[in-house]
């Protein structure tokens, strides 16, 4: 009998700690943070983005391309997109408007994002990635429109930064894209801002990446490299190619 005591005593105690296990582990994955797995789209958990519907508006000399739509990582809602001048003119004081409607074509919300850059030349793009931190309205959004606020502005710039790109290897889990910057103009150019577009197969944007430049300035006639290394991970959304834009201010007063 005694024996018998012991091994029932045993199993009862075993049996406590084996169920206060499985509780602190459930405790456990509850309160981990619930990042949406992207690979994955059952685990987007409130809505389908897919179904949004992604619409622009029409500007005289400036035109709204290549749409995207997607949540990121962290679960926020990325537009993303390029405004194209089309125009003979300088565009400045660039805007980005965001429209958000129901699907009774109730606006819900509208919000407007600074360009990167203050002036946009004649036949170049300007690519955008924007969030949409309204999160406790996404459930409501059926339709997305994009806009763009503007000014003319009639100044010329003496200043002609053009890229060339070089070479593009992988390294490791890294994709690196070499090239150079010359200045072809008149004008030292200050100021540097070198993006990277990338698309998918069907010239959506999905994401835009800045290159790191060692200078910001360049003088006429010359010429600096760079260097453009991204990570390869699960995360990355798909792309088939890439475009490059170089963006300036004049050192003599004007920006582009």
């Amino acid at each position: 009998m005694t024996n018998a005591r012991y091994i029932l005593a045993a199993f009862l105690i075993m049996s406590v700690v084996v169920l206060a296990s499985c509780s602190q582990g459930q405790e456990v994955r509850q309160q981990g943070p619930a990042v949406p797995d992207i690979s994955n789209p059952s685990a987007l958990h409130y809505f389908d983005y897919h179904s949004i519907i992604l619409d622009k508006t029409t500007a005289i000399g400036l035109e709204i391309k290549n749409l995207n739509l997607y949540l990121d990582m962290y679960g926020t809602l990325t537009v993303l997109g390029e405004v194209q001048n089309t125009s003979a003119l300088v565009k400045s004081n660039i805007a980005i408007t965001l429209d958000f409607f129901d699907n009774q074509q109730k606006l819900l919300f509208s919000t407007e994002y600074p360009g990167q850059v203050k002036y946009l030349l004649p036949g170049n793009s300007l690519p955008f990635c924007l969030y949409v931190d309204q999160k406790d309205k996404y459930i409501d959004i059926a339709r997305v429109k994009a806009g763009v606020n503007y000014q003319d502005y009639h100044s010329q710039f003496k200043g002609n930064p053009v890229l060339q790109q070089e070479k593009y290897y992988y390294q490791g889990d890294y994709l690196i894209i070499e090239g150079q910057l010359i200045n072809l103009g008149q004008a030292e150019v200050k100021d540097l801002l070198l993006l990277c577009t990338f698309y998918n197969q069907m010239d959506k944007v999905v994401f835009v990446k800045k290159c790191y430049l060692p200078r910001t300035s360049l003088g006429p006639r010359a010429r600096q490299k760079f260097e453009l290394k991204l990570l390869l991970d699960t995360y990355l959304p798909e792309f088939t190619h890439h475009r490059f834009s170089v963006f300036f201010k004049d050192a003599i007063g004007g920006e582009a």
